[in-house]
């Protein structure tokens, strides 16, 4: 199912962020993954307005919010993975007031989340491979699979790294805005989903 995406602009605010932070873009993975792949995901803007709806910047609220700005960056490192270069972008804005601590905390942990859960997804992946190339009549399944299940942890450990950092963020401190710059860990991602797809391709 898709929605509208959201428009980027540059000084966000309740009058502009409203319509747009009700109606938050959700991307159909499955399409992607499967290679029906179209231009229309590298227009994409996600905006996640953390707490919106709320007077005060609540534990409820919070959480709330992290969740839905870690799926919204989940589905960017997946798109990157299977299509090979970053689709769409992510801009966070904290609707009430939170110290500057709070808010770089909030983006840390939103990163490490979205890392987690594209980890978890591609370990699975990794094990599924594993078990019929362990069997395998030629050792290059085997190989492969290994090399996949590598290459993932590595790009876990150098995007965990990142996400701690907060390296891939810029901010807009008095506008309490702040947006999501692809690194070296996304750009690795793309690359790990291409050789992946040329080793799955020659079997």
């Amino acid at each position: 199912m898709f929605f509208r995406p959201c428009a980027r602009s540059p000084q966000p605010g309740p009058a502009d962020l409203l319509p747009i932070a009700r109606r938050l873009a959700f991307i159909a993975l499955a399409a992607a993954l499967a290679g029906h792949v179209t231009a229309v995901y590298a227009a994409l803007t996600f905006t996640v307005s953390v707490c919106l709806d709320d007077f005060e910047y609540s534990i409820a609220c919070r959480e709330r919010s992290s969740l839905e700005a870690a799926r919204r960056l989940e589905q960017i490192y997946l798109d990157d993975y299977a299509t090979g270069s970053p689709a769409g972008s992510l801009r966070i804005w904290f609707a009430v007031k939170a110290e500057p601590s709070e808010q770089t905390n909030f983006l840390r942990e939103v990163e490490n989340r979205a890392v987690e859960a594209v980890f978890r997804k591609l370990s699975e992946d990794a094990a599924h491979r594993a078990a019929p190339a362990a069997s395998a009549a030629t050792d290059g399944a085997a190989e492969a699979a290994r090399e996949f299940a590598q290459s993932i942890q590595r790009w876990h450990d150098e995007a965990g790294t990142e996400a701690r950092t907060g390296i891939n963020w810029s901010h807009d401190w008095g506008g309490r805005s702040h947006a999501y710059k692809p690194g070296k860990g996304l750009r690795e991602l793309a690359r790990i989903g291409n050789r992946n797809k040329q080793n799955t391709s020659q079997r």
